[in-house]
């Protein structure tokens, strides 16, 4: 959430941070949501796969 909010709310005036809600713009912020939640999932899957390989008492 932290990257949506850092486009939505960017700490500066510059005229090329300056939100307009078109459709593009809308875009991008859902398909960064996906690609953060896609590499949280990709990291828990790792993490589970490493510990279940070290630790067999799961099986």
């Amino acid at each position: 959430f932290y990257a949506i909010g850092f486009i939505l709310y960017f700490p500066s005036n510059d005229a090329y941070w300056i939100w307009s809600p078109s459709h593009g713009h809308m875009l991008l912020i859902t398909v960064i949501f996906i690609w953060i939640a896609l590499a949280i999932c990709i990291f828990l899957f790792l993490q589970s796969t490493i510990i279940l390989m070290k630790n067999k008492t799961f099986i």
